[in-house]
């Protein structure tokens, strides 16, 4: 996860910015929620969940509608309807069955994990269902009209969708709310040095280790009387360098010695093929540490999540529709209906108007 806590919510950020779009429905009939929830087909269930054929196809239009977006940017054309017809080498599929594939992957990965918010107590507010039904409205009055008959998106379906992935953004924070770093943090440490690497085989004559920890006590000495790092090795025929060396890192004569200094002190280290004169810029920087840490802890929690998801999608049944789910074609380029229609409305949209603020980062459950 490139940001933090994006589960299923990248579908989210996306159907967000089609409630942005402007391209306001009008004329349309109001249904009750409840005659939309009667009238609507499961195709299967995943984790006991049921899966609804709308719910599904507005997965699967919005997961069509990024492909398209990555598509165009990266041939710079016009697409056309033959695009879900191209085979992707690296898996032989088409392009269309691996849209598909990945649209059922987000509705599998978010019924497995709703079928376990009982487990962590999590349920919403009347604020948070109230807001979720706001958005569902805006997102009806506002989205276009191409998009919602492609989709069969209602109020019914995007009040679910919306209601689901609050849950599970709360099941997630409330597994990474249980993970601590237990110490490590505790024992890492960086520091910043600036140092001098004297070969001993640059040039036309190798020098000796020797005249290598020479040149690197009178640097060190140069700077002792108050030069600096970068003065002091120019004198030689040298530049300074600066780096980070971490206590989680690699091992090696460099660290071992940088470890061993603090703030202002100078030391002397060796490889087969090198003498570093170090100089200990800050013996612990704090930002660094803070900013590692956090690092860890998030990479923490996704490896838990990860691990206790793969255990729930093992015990999880799955049982879809084939016929159904295959029913549901890719053979049109959603996103050039709903620049036709914005501009049949006076609109002039781009790649940004229909697609902006959308982000391509993954999901946790997936590596």
């Amino acid at each position: 996860m490139k940001k933090a806590r994006k589960l299923i919510a990248v579908l989210l950020c996306f159907i967000m910015t089609f409630a942005m779009m402007a391209c306001a429905k009008k004329d349309t009939e109001e249904e009750s929620t409840t005659s939309v929830e009667n009238q609507r087909v499961i195709i299967g269930t995943v984790a006991g969940q049921n899966v609804y054929l709308d719910e599904a196809k507005v997965y699967l239009r919005v997961t069509q509608l990024r492909y398209e977006q990555l598509y165009r940017e990266d041939l710079g054309e016009e697409l056309d309807n033959d695009l879900w017809e191209t085979v992707i080498e690296s898996t032989g599929k088409t392009l269309g069955e691996t849209v598909k594939d990945e649209a059922m992957s987000l509705i599998v990965q978010t019924k497995i994990i709703l079928a376990h918010a009982d487990e962590y107590g999590i349920s919403l507010s009347v604020e948070e269902e109230d807001d979720i039904a706001r958005k569902a409205e805006s997102f009806m009055n506002s989205t276009s009209t191409a998009f919602v008959n492609a989709s069969s998106a209602s109020g019914a379906v995007m009040n679910q969708i919306y209601t689901e992935n609050a849950i599970i953004d709360k099941v997630y924070q409330k597994v990474c709310d249980g993970v601590v770093l237990e110490g490590e943090e505790a024992a890492l440490r960086q520091i910043n040095i600036k140092y001098v690497d004297i070969s001993l085989t640059d040039g036309q004559t190798p020098i000796s280790v020797q005249d290598a920890k020479n040149i690197a006590e009178s640097i060190k000495k140069k700077v002792t009387e108050g030069a600096s790092v970068e003065d002091a090795a120019a004198s030689y025929g040298y530049s300074a360098k600066s780096a980070s060396i971490s206590t989680d890192g690699s091992d090696n004569a460099v660290k071992q010695t940088a470890m061993e200094l603090k703030t202002g002190e100078m030391g002397i280290a060796q490889t087969d093929s090198t003498v570093y004169m170090i100089y200990c810029e800050n013996e612990n920087d704090s930002d660094a540490i803070a900013s590692k840490v956090e690092s860890m802890l998030k990479d923490k929690q996704t490896n838990e999540f990860k691990n206790i998801f793969a255990q729930w999608e093992q015990e999880a049944d799955k049982n879809i529709s084939k016929d159904l789910w295959e029913g549901l074609k890719l053979d049109f380029i959603l996103s050039k209906q709903i620049e036709d229609e914005l501009r049949s409305k006076g609109e002039e949209p781009t790649i940004t108007d229909i697609f902006g603020g959308f982000d391509t980062d993954d999901n946790v459950t997936q590596d």
